[in-house]
């Protein structure tokens, strides 16, 4: 590699070839694509454009023709007699005649504009609504609401009225009004199935859905059942001086009409948004149409980039071969021989071949293997002796301070003359013993140290059965072979009853329980001797914490180190003040660690 570093070196060559043969055919692959794509969006927009206008401006021609035959019928002479009439006018050519000749116009108006779904002339002066099918009374028929509200209205001739559109015009009109009520009105209700057909109609691709609303009203008229997506842009159509309209788009101005094209983001989807504003009908069509499927004949001119597609591809082939051969095989390599020392193998060693930089890695790694085999060697050693020797000396604390008193107590009763308590205690005794000398393994079955802490129980229940009651759970399945360190119970028992139990004159307390689950196992001894102050139970947890090799290490320390050596630093003794209210001492055991 010091011979030739820029022949030998893997990345340089690498970098090279990928930018002299990919580069130049990727951009061309580019430029075709984005100038094909700029083409075919600059085509579709305007013809959604185009399209969205032509029903605004279809729809805006109805209704400009409803308009004119509302300003027709307020000069009518039929629908004037009705609103001043004449006395006497109750005989047939005063009152049928005219009244069939209003219906026949409003019926002909009616079957001749789809959009219409009712005509209704209002004469409030004279209580009577005139529609196609004959006469009523204004005010049984709820009419009467509908005009009190229009004259409540700004002056405008659409409007919207429970959840339908209107054109509504008076006579006289909205300023002569000021000074007296309007003689009669004509009330044209909009078909709002006619104008979801009219916006059905229009939806020509795939996914798209659009809505009919009035400038002033939030109630609109939508393709499909869902109004959720619909109310969203309508909230983000503001009103200013110029009239609804998107605050993200740029408008283009007719004499009729206004349009804007944008494009924005709804239930996180890129969306089109065509709106068309009537100038003078306030009408507004917004058509709502999903970019993917808007642009998916656009999109189809990737087609004319398959040619450079599959050269790109033979690029890529080319490039991940050399990537295989010039890096991932020599990582793979290297990834194997770590692999193989995670998991125990410290012979691992790679052959090293070439003169690249990987040669040189190789190298330093078996470099590494060598020495690191001499310490672990000497490290082991050294950590498994120091383990051995601890773990004995702190077991060997604990056997003759239990012997002493077991013996003390036997001696006490056969000196009493107490010879049937003496046997069984001596046989409980026995038992203590086998289980002292039938094994000298430093670890048990967790099973066997609970049994064994039982047994001496038994024994100190015989001697403080008077005064001292003893609950003892028995030991969940789940943590009945779990290995432990011996004699971790016992000890904590004898401490209860030396330390809390041993002077209680009645009404003592021990109990032993165990909780956990598959990650964590506790065992809990408590006791309800209530002499124990906060000072005395916070000396005792700084000793268990006191983990310094000098501290002297006897009692619930020693408990408390072995536990640690065996299971880890998030096991051990923790000491809190009981239920019961005495001490509570619980060993922890992390089974994670």
């Amino acid at each position: 590699m010091k011979n030739n570093p820029i022949r030998n070196s893997v990345f340089l060559r690498l970098f090279v070839t990928f930018i002299l043969i990919l580069l130049p055919l990727e951009g061309l692959g580019l430029f075709i694509y984005n100038w094909g794509i700029r083409s075919t969006v600059d085509g579709v927009k305007s013809s959604v454009m185009i399209q969205n206008g032509f029903a605004l401006q279809e729809l805006d021609a109805a209704i400009t023709g409803l308009v004119r035959f509302q300003y027709d019928l307020l000069n009518d002479t039929d629908v004037i007699g009705f609103a001043f009439p004449k006395d006497g006018m109750n005989d047939y050519n005063d009152l049928y005649m005219p009244l069939s000749r209003i219906q026949r116009r409003l019926e002909f108006v009616k079957n001749t504009s789809s959009i219409v779904s009712e005509i209704t002339v209002m004469l409030p002066q004279a209580n009577t609504m005139i529609k196609t099918h004959g006469t009523s009374s204004l005010m049984e028929s709820g009419q009467a609401d509908i005009m009190t509200r229009y004259l409540q209205m700004h002056n405008r001739q659409l409007v919207v009225m429970d959840g339908k559109f209107h054109l509504i015009i008076e006579m006289p009109n909205r300023r002569e009004a000021e000074k007296r009520p309007p003689l009669y009105f004509i009330d044209i209700e909009l078909s709002n199935v006619e104008l979801k057909k009219r916006l059905m109609d229009l939806l020509s691709i795939e996914g798209s859905q659009a809505f009919f609303f009035c400038s002033g009203y939030d109630y609109l008229i939508h393709s499909s059942e869902d109004l959720i997506a619909p109310r969203s842009i309508r909230e983000s159509i503001g009103r200013n001086s110029e009239g609804d309209v998107l605050a993200s788009a740029q408008y283009v101005d007719s004499s009729r009409a206004r349009q804007a094209y944008s494009t924005e983001v709804i239930d996180r989807k890129k969306t089109v948004l065509v709106h068309s504003s009537s100038k003078a009908t306030g009408m507004n069509l917004v058509w709502y149409i999903a970019e993917q499927g808007l642009f998916r004949k656009a999109f189809q001119f990737r087609n004319l980039l398959w040619l450079t597609m599959l050269i790109s591809a033979l690029i890529i082939a080319a490039y991940s071969y050399s990537t295989y051969k010039f890096i991932h095989q020599p990582l793979g390599r290297l990834t194997d021989a770590f692999s193989r020392i995670e998991n125990g193998d410290i012979s691992a060693n790679i052959e090293i071949s070439g003169k690249d930089e990987f040669a040189f890695i190789y190298a330093h790694f078996n470099q590494m293997v060598r020495q690191m085999n001499v310490l672990i060697d000497q490290l082991y050693k050294k950590e498994l002796l120091y383990r051995n020797a601890q773990l004995k000396q702190l077991q060997s604390q604990i056997n003759p301070h239990f012997l002493f008193n077991s013996f003390f107590i036997l001696s006490r009763r056969i000196k009493g003359g107490d010879t049937e308590r003496a046997a069984e205690f001596a046989g409980q005794l026995g038992k203590y013993f086998q289980f002292i000398t039938r094994s000298s393994s430093d670890e048990i079955e967790l099973h066997s140290e609970v049994e064994h802490a039982r047994i001496y129980a038994d024994i100190q229940g015989m001697r403080f059965s008077r005064r001292i009651g003893i609950e003892f759970e028995e030991l969940p399945e789940i943590s009945r072979h779990l290995h432990v360190p011996r004699l971790i119970l016992q000890p904590l028992i004898e401490n209860a009853f030396e330390y809390a139990l041993e002077n209680v004159s009645e009404n003592g307390r021990l109990r032993v329980r165990f909780e956990g689950d598959s990650t964590r196992i506790a065992i809990i001894v408590e006791d309800n001797n209530g002499k124990l102050s906060d000072s005395k139970l916070e000396e005792m947890t700084e000793s268990l914490n006191d983990m310094r090799d000098d501290v002297m290490t006897t009692g619930m320390i020693n408990i408390h180190k072995r536990i640690r050596l065996k299971f880890g630093e998030s096991s051990g003794i923790a000491l809190s003040r009981s239920e019961l209210g005495g001490l509570k001492a619980e060993i922890r055991i992390d089974l994670k660690e």
